[in-house]
C-alpha cells in the first residue's frame, strides 16, 4: 500500500516462504505479534468441519541489513514449527488475540511473559463448541489452560476476540459468534460481548448501548473486527440465522434463512456505544462472512469471505488518506468513492434511555463526521506504533 495525499494503491505480491508450509485448511487464526512475525493456529483440513488441527506455525520475515519492507522477496519469508509443551487444544473457528509483554497493570506479567502471550478462546473442538481459554507463552511455547471466574461466556465458535488496554486496564474482549456444530448452521446466534480483566481473571458481560432492534445486525457469526486504537473497535459483515419472520432485504437472504450482512459498526469500549454510518454511497462491499481484515497505516483492507456457498476474492479498502471510502474491485485497481469525507455518524440510542446527557455534544473528543472521527483515532494509533506493524 502506498499513502499519499492524492491516491492509494494496493499491490499483490506472491511469495514462497522457505520451510514446511501448512496444509490446505480453513477456520484457523492468523495473529500478528510483532512487525515481522505472525502465528497461524488450528483450523480444519477436511470438508464438513472435520480433521480439526492443534498445530502452531510461525511465519517470519527476515529482512537483510539495509533492506526496506518493499523488497519482500520470497527468500526472506520462512515457515517454522516450534515445539510446544503441555496440551495444545484442537480448535477450528476459534478466536485468538495477542497480549503484549507490556500489558499495563499486571504485576509480574512482563517478567513472566517477556515475549507476550497468544490467547486462544472457544472454537470447535472434537466434542463441538468450547468455552475454554488457553494462553500460549511466546518465549517458552508452553500452553496453559486458564481458570477464570465471573460471568464466563458460553461455548461458541465463529466469534471474535481482541486485546485492549483502554484506561490503563489490560483486558480481553469477546464478541458474538454462534453455537452450531456446523458453524454457519444450527445452534444459537450470539449478539453479546464479554470482557476479561487480566489482573483479576474475572469475566463481565458487556452492557451495550444500541437500539433494541439492531443487535443481530451488529454481531452474530463470522464478522471481522479490528482495533483502530485501544478504545475503538471496527466491525464489518457477518451473518445470523433467521427464523423467517424478520423483514429483511431479500437480496441478503441465503441458505434457507441465513442472512449475510455488509454492515459497518464502530464500538467505543469506554462507553459501550455503537456508532454507524447513516448511509453509504457508491459501491459498498457486498454482504459476507468469514473474511479477513487488516490495518496498515491509514488503510483498512477487507478481503475475501464466503456467502451462501460462494467464495469471494475481492479486496475492499477503507482509506483515510485521503479521508474517503474507496473500493478496489477484483484487484483491478479501480477505485470507487463510497462515502464522502463529511458523512456523519449517528449513535444508536436506547429506546427507553432517558439519560441523553452525552448524546448532544457530551463526548467532546468524538467528532461527528465519520472520516474526521476515524482519522483522529487512526492518527493516535499511528503515533503509538512503529511503521509497518499495523
Amino acid at each position: 500500500l502506498e499513502d499519499s495525499s492524492t491516491h492509494s494503491r494496493l499491490e499483490w505480491r506472491a511469495v514462497k516462504p522457505s520451510g514446511d508450509s501448512p496444509p490446505p485448511m480453513y477456520g484457523h487464526t492468523v495473529t500478528l505479534i510483532d512487525k515481522y512475525t505472525m502465528l497461524v493456529y488450528g483450523g480444519m483440513c477436511r470438508g464438513g468441519y472435520s480433521a480439526i488441527l492443534s498445530s502452531l506455525m510461525v511465519l517470519t520475515y527476515k529482512p537483510d541489513s539495509g533492506d526496506d519492507d518493499d523488497n519482500a522477496s520470497s527468500s526472506k519469508w520462512e515457515w517454522s514449527t516450534p515445539e510446544t509443551t503441555n496440551r495444545a487444544p484442537f480448535r477450528g473457528f476459534h478466536a485468538a488475540a495477542f497480549i503484549p509483554a507490556s500489558a499495563p497493570g499486571l504485576d509480574g506479567w512482563e517478567e513472566a511473559h517477556p515475549a507476550g502471550v497468544l490467547a486462544i478462546h472457544g472454537g470447535n473442538g472434537p466434542r463441538g463448541p468450547s468455552d475454554e481459554l488457553f494462553f500460549l507463552d511466546i518465549k517458552t511455547w508452553k500452553f496453559s489452560q486458564i481458570e477464570s471466574k465471573g460471568n464466563v461466556p458460553c461455548a461458541r465458535n465463529a466469534h471474535r476476540m481482541i486485546f485492549s488496554a483502554s484506561q490503563g486496564a489490560a483486558k480481553l474482549f469477546v464478541f458474538g459468534g454462534g453455537s452450531g456444530n456446523g458453524i454457519a448452521r444450527g445452534g444459537e446466534d450470539f449478539d453479546d460481548g464479554y470482557s476479561l480483566d487480566l489482573k483479576s481473571m474475572e469475566w463481565r458481560k458487556l452492557e451495550f448501548k444500541h437500539s433494541s432492534g439492531d443487535t443481530k445486525k451488529v454481531l452474530g457469526r463470522g464478522a471481522s473486527c479490528m482495533m483502530l486504537d485501544e478504545a475503538h473497535v471496527l466491525f464489518f459483515g457477518g451473518h445470523h440465522y433467521c427464523q423467517g419472520d424478520e423483514e429483511e432485504e431479500a437480496e441478503l437472504w441465503n441458505l434457507a434463512g441465513i442472512r449475510f450482512t455488509n454492515n459497518l459498526r464502530l464500538l467505543d469500549l469506554t462507553t459501550m456505544k455503537w456508532r454507524f454510518p447513516k448511509k453509504q454511497r457508491g459501491r459498498v462491499p457486498g454482504p459476507r462472512a468469514y473474511h479477513i481484515c487488516g490495518l496498515y497505516g491509514t488503510h483498512m483492507v477487507f478481503m475475501g469471505g464466503w456467502r451462501a456457498g460462494r467464495y469471494l476474492s475481492d479486496s475492499n479498502i477503507l482509506s483515510m488518506s485521503p479521508a474517503k471510502w474507496v473500493n478496489e474491485i477484483q484487484h483491478d485497481k479501480k477505485l470507487v468513492e463510497m462515502l464522502p469525507e463529511d458523512e456523519a455518524m449517528e449513535e444508536e440510542k436506547d429506546d427507553d434511555d432517558d439519560d441523553d446527557d452525552d448524546d448532544d455534544g457530551g463526548e467532546a473528543s468524538i467528532p461527528n463526521g465519520l472520516a474526521e472521527f476515524m482519522r483522529a483515532i487512526l492518527a493516535r494509533a499511528n503515533a503509538a506504533m512503529p511503521h509497518g506493524s499495523r
